[in-house]
């Protein structure tokens, strides 16, 4: 009897495992296996790299076939190269270290560096290491891919070092993929019909005050020493004011960083990092993609929507003033967990049924027929079983950053007439809570004492 007639093998389609299959011609025939024609018959396959001495060893003591399929080989997978890296050489952090005796006023070190200081130092990618198939062939490794970051204004690369480097006095800046040094603009004074509006591509400093009616455009942070009343401040970066924000319900701040601001009356605020404020929100729109703290004061009237978290003191008024918190969620993320939670009871309960069905065929005469409708079960069970670890991974990661960990913490009073949101889920508050925390769990709004 032909060893290939007893036996098949089943390579994968990456070509790093090769597997056996006993055909019904084995069990009467297996004794017929010797060393040299299953060495024949794996060279015929093209099975040449790999072979597990222990896989050889188990065919010649002639396994039964519920031990099939069985691991003959396995090849080696290419270890692709390192990607580049890039080390920064300069502290480009903007928060200030607080240490025991740290003032709400310090909010701002804006990272600079001198002429010819470096930036940053890129390391090159690897070449990475072949692989091989069970059947001898390489499989070529990919070259790591390279860091790109190209020198933007005021930088220059060095190629012998690989070391980008400032050419003037400056705030160093990463956008995307350029970093680049601006210089920073000062105001020594207010803000008057002599400066204008102003327009700069680097950080600004005000050390006066912003009156009504101008705004303040800047590339980078604007700091100012003084007030802003109803004037429009945009930021690439930051905003600091260190008196506070009279909006007269004009006045806006907008900043892709933080922003940071004594008090807030009447004004809008929308920052894509947080807010914190060292006295009291009144009557104002603020929205922020992170948080907002408001620990030293109240929230009184208007809107606060954040996406983290919600801080303050007291949370409306003992005249019961109308005052919207929110907690944005994603609703769309919030969808997304309810469908892969049903996929996961669907397959759950899939993966019972066919251990059931394990169950009654293992009760059954083993024919030839019942193996192969257990080996079917057995690949059927593998799949569902790689289908839930794939769910439930994505589960996991989904709940990982889900704003439902979002909550809203209030130090003193949270007073009636104060209307907690979180996204789509709302509740008014009919009484006076002390020192609480509210949160979202299991889709209901839950109140308690922090």
């Amino acid at each position: 009897m032909e060893i290939n007639k007893m036996l098949r093998v089943e390579i994968s389609s990456d070509m790093l495992r090769a597997e056996l299959f006993c055909t019904e011609l084995y069990e009467e025939n297996k004794q017929k296996i010797t060393k040299q024609n299953l060495h024949e018959f794996l060279q015929n396959s093209q099975i040449v790299f790999g072979i597990h001495p222990e896989a050889v060893e188990l065919l010649l003591s002639h396994p039964p076939t519920t031990d099939f399929p069985i691991e003959i080989a396995r090849g080696i997978p290419a270890e692709d190269g390192k990607d580049g890296k890039i080390k920064y050489t300069f502290d480009f952090s903007s928060s200030v270290k607080q240490t025991e005796d740290w003032n709400f006023r310090d909010v701002m070190r804006i990272p600079s560096v001198k002429e010819n200081d470096t930036l940053a130092k890129l390391t090159p990618p690897t070449d990475g290491k072949d692989g091989r198939t069970v059947t001898d062939e390489v499989i070529p490794a990919k070259r790591g891919k390279p860091y790109h970051i190209r020198p933007g204004k005021n930088v220059k690369f060095n190629d012998s070092d690989q070391t980008l480097y400032a050419i003037l006095d400056g705030q160093v800046v990463i956008n995307q993929n350029i970093i680049e040094v601006q210089p920073v603009f000062e105001v020594h004074g207010d803000v008057t019909m002599e400066t204008g509006n102003i327009d700069f591509i680097g950080s600004v400093i005000i050390h006066g005050d912003v009156p009504a009616g101008f705004s303040i455009h800047a590339g980078g942070d604007v700091k100012v020493y003084g007030i802003v009343e109803a004037a429009t401040i945009v930021a690439e970066g930051s905003i600091f004011i260190a008196e506070g924000f009279a909006g007269l319900q004009k006045g806006k701040l907008i900043a892709k960083g933080d922003i940071h601001v004594g008090y807030m009356n009447q004004g809008i605020a929308k920052s894509n990092g947080s807010i914190f404020v060292e006295n009291s929100i009144m009557h104002s729109e603020c929205q922020a993609s992170k948080d907002i703290y408001c620990q030293l004061g109240n929230i009184i009237g208007g809107k606060v929507v954040a996406r983290r978290l919600i801080e303050a003191r007291d949370m409306g008024n003992r005249l019961n003033i109308k005052t919207k918190i929110k907690i944005s969620l994603d609703e769309e993320q919030l969808e997304e967990e309810e469908k892969l939670l049903h996929k996961q009871k669907e397959i759950e309960k899939n993966i019972n049924n066919l251990q059931k069905i394990k169950e009654n065929l293992l009760q059954r005469e083993q024919t030839e027929q019942i193996k192969e409708l257990l080996l079917r079960q057995k690949r059927s069970y593998q799949a569902s079983l790689q289908e839930l670890e794939e769910v439930e991974s994505k589960i996991k990661k989904l709940n990982k950053h889900s704003d439902e960990n979002g909550k809203i913490v209030v130090h003193r009073s949270l007073h009636p007439n104060t209307n907690i949101i979180f996204g789509k889920y709302e509740q008014v508050i009919d009484k006076e809570y002390k020192y609480v925390e509210v949160y979202l769990m299991n889709k209901e709004i839950v109140i308690r004492p922090n």
